[in-house]
């Protein structure tokens, strides 16, 4: 994050620490999304396979926050069950929440769960989404794993980030930033897992830039107050502190990395 601290060491988040973690969770509470993304995108995603769907699709969402993704999703194919997994309870609580103000409350079905490991029988998935967590296990890990929930010759849709320049074109501030990701690769990289991992890439695009906007500009609007909130406390400067860097990251840099969105198929 940007801020008045150059010394980057100092600030690296620690959520064991209940303080840090407290705060980083005050950060993304109440957001309209828990990643870069769109309505718009995730449903020019899933226009690729709606129509080849079977009828009423099963759906699992997988790291689906409050609900950005499985909702309009529910909302597109009337006759779907959507399921959404989250290990952080609080995001599944408001997932629920607002599946119910949309009107489809009785077709999404969230639960606190470990999206590698979901409570769903196995090749029960006609369809399995996952924008802005696959990072946590890599594409060709989760990919992998996500077979045995998958029918036969099924569907997944992920959001990756992907660099867009050759690694010497990278300036050295947002290299750094990225150290923290070091399974990050091209879009080639991505396609290569994807590959390796059974599937094969039935379309893909990156994101516009206002779907990063949808992501931090909420975000940056609560910083302020929660500056003032936790004036003083060291621990609390941490994460939102990386926050605001992270943000920085994105506006100095916007030309060297991006969101990809990809839809693949079982093979």
């Amino acid at each position: 994050m940007s801020g008045p601290s150059n010394d980057r060491a100092n600030l690296t988040m620690d959520l064991s620490n209940p303080k840090q973690r407290s705060v980083f969770f005050e950060i993304h509470s109440d957001m309209p999304r828990e990643s870069c993304g769109s309505e718009e995108s995730t449903l020019r995603a899933l226009s690729v396979v709606r129509d080849i769907l079977p009828k009423n699709p099963i759906v699992a969402d997988m790291g689906c926050g409050p609900g950005s993704s499985a909702i309009p999703m529910a909302k597109a194919m009337p006759d779907a069950t959507v399921f959404g997994f989250d290990l952080h309870a609080p995001f599944i609580a408001e997932c629920q929440q607002r599946a119910l103000q949309a009107g489809v409350g009785d077709r999404v079905i969230a639960e606190a769960a470990d999206m590698i490991t979901p409570p769903v029988e196995a090749h029960s998935l006609d369809l399995i989404w996952c924008e802005g967590a696959i990072y946590n296990c890599g594409v060709e890990t989760a990919l992998a794993r996500w077979t045995d929930y998958l029918k036969p010759q099924g569907y997944v849709v992920f959001s990756e980030v992907v660099w867009l320049l050759p690694a010497q074109d990278r300036p050295v501030e947002i290299t750094e930033f990225w150290q923290e990701y070091p399974a990050m690769t091209d879009h080639e990289g991505v396609v290569s897992a994807v590959e390796s991992a059974g599937y094969f890439v039935l379309e893909s695009f990156n994101h516009p830039e206002q779907d990063w906007d949808n992501y931090y500009g909420p975000m940056e609007a609560k910083l302020s107050a929660l500056e003032a909130k936790h004036a003083g406390d060291p621990d609390a400067a941490i994460p939102l502190e990386n926050a605001r860097h992270e943000i920085r990251m994105r506006r100095d840099y916007a030309h060297t990395y991006n969101y990809r969105l990809y839809v693949v198929k079982q093979r």
